[in-house]
């Protein structure tokens, strides 16, 4: 639900950034230019205007100021927006390239006002995030609430009180109807004693005729009440209230990544991500190619059939580190070693074998971060173990990386691919951009320490 606070943060990013960008072609035209003078000339305007236009297309196919209460995180949007300053900026780039004005004044400006727009809005965004958390402590600093519920408390029950504290709320008590039978009488007396700012009710367990009591009951008393629904464990992890003509419903998201905007967020990273990636190690990718051709002396890739979303099988990409084709369907229950010469090994233990798998990416087949790629022999085996997880990891693409490679690497039983299935369950049930970045950061971290198999 958007509320005032989050139209005006919304309008407030909007306009900030707005200013921002046009503020850094400014500053850029006296540092390239030596002045503002020479910026008022047809050319320099139209390369402003042109940077105005994709930027607005960039927030508008990324969704950048849509947000609500629930949704808004400082530092997720701080990481969506640094994505689309640099898909921006790879667009202008393309543009004047494309226009033959690479190398010249135009594109040394356009650099320059990049640099200082990427560090305005670091500034700005760093800041609001340290006001914004001063400001909400300081609004609820002094808002005290208490509970009531009719039951053992559930691991929702805790979260809840997680946020509470986290945002400044003060706890003043806890009534279990449950306990003894007089909690009730307590609470009628505790909330006319203390007033708090807001009473939270537990509706499970709860009779209607007593909560009904206790909302008449509140309202003489100037308390809040506020309305927990029942099973909040069981709709914790995706839930949302959409509202009819009449009245309000929850709906719980069954299909795990449906949303489109995620799924417009998650595409648009990878294809930025992996143009980067291919782009910046094209000397790489083309040494490595020479070293499979001198070590193998067979083609340079090994093309080998996985199992994607949707259960629809694609050929995976990456560079050949065995003398037989379809290794991977060899060896994924048995030892390697015995096939893998220096080359091959080395292109394992480091993981660059799969640097081609961004063409796959690219491609649609597969995501930056995902569950791993299942064979159609693991698909078959696990499918015997585990039908319903099997289900909610083909919901969604495949990934180069996941939690279950990263935690556990490679595995070559059943039980350890079920270990791996579960690793990347916690990846589904808790998907976001900050987690992708999260999952990239701890992959080239395992790159560096060389822990592939």
């Amino acid at each position: 639900m958007r509320t005032f606070y989050t139209q005006v943060l919304s309008r407030f990013h909007l306009w900030t950034d707005l200013v921002s960008l046009n503020l850094s072609y400014v500053l850029a035209s006296i540092i390239v230019l030596g002045g503002v003078d020479r910026f008022v000339d047809f050319d320099y305007l139209n390369l402003l205007l042109l940077s105005n236009l994709i930027w607005i297309a960039c927030i508008y196919v990324s969704g950048l100021y849509t947000f609500n209460s629930k949704t808004y995180d400082p530092f997720i949007h701080l990481c969506k927006l640094l994505i689309t300053i640099a898909a921006h900026f790879i667009i202008l780039e393309i543009v004047l390239y494309l226009n033959g004005d690479m190398f010249n004044k135009r594109e040394h400006l356009a650099f320059t006002a990049f640099e200082i727009f990427l560090a305005f809005e670091l500034a700005a965004n760093i800041l609001l995030m340290i006001v914004s958390q001063y400001w909400q402590k300081l609004v609820y600093r002094r808002k005290r609430y208490a509970v009531m519920l009719n039951g053992s408390p559930t691991r929702a029950f805790d979260d809840f009180h997680e946020d509470r504290r986290r945002r400044g709320f003060q706890l003043c008590g806890v009534f279990n109807l449950a306990e003894t039978s007089t909690q009730y009488q307590q609470l009628h007396k505790f909330i006319q004693q203390e007033q708090p700012d807001y009473l939270y009710c537990w509706l499970s367990g709860i009779q209607p005729e007593l909560l009904q009591n206790i909302i008449d009951f509140s309202e003489t008393q100037k308390t809040h009440v506020r309305l927990i629904p029942d099973n909040m464990n069981f709709l914790d992890p995706d839930f949302q209230v959409e509202y009819t003509e009449k009245s309000p419903f929850m709906f719980i998201n069954t299909c795990y990544a449906s949303d489109t905007h995620s799924l417009l967020i998650k595409r648009s990273f990878d294809v930025v991500f992996s143009l980067m990636v291919l782009v910046i190690g094209f000397p790489l990718f083309l040494f490595i190619c020479a070293l499979v051709i001198m070590a193998f002396r067979k083609s340079v890739f090994s093309m080998e059939q996985r199992v994607g979303r949707s259960g629809r099988t694609f050929r995976i990409i990456k560079f050949r580190t065995t003398e037989n084709d379809g290794s991977d369907e060899a060896h994924w229950m048995n030892s390697q070693t015995h096939y893998l010469n220096a080359v091959g090994y080395f292109l394992r233990r480091s993981r660059l074998e799969e640097m081609p798998q961004f063409i796959n990416v690219l491609k649609g087949d597969m995501s930056i971060v995902g569950p791993r790629p299942l064979l159609m022999q693991e698909a078959e085996m696990l499918i015997k173990e585990s039908n319903d997880d099997l289900r909610k990891i083909l919901s969604v693409r495949p990934g180069i990386t996941s939690i279950g490679q990263i935690e556990d690497e490679y595995m070559r039983s059943v039980n350890g691919k079920m270990g791996q299935i579960k690793q990347d369950m916690c990846y589904l049930d808790s998907y976001s951009l900050t987690k992708d970045l999260q999952l990239i950061l701890l992959t080239i971290q395992l790159l560096l320490v060389g822990k592939g198999r």
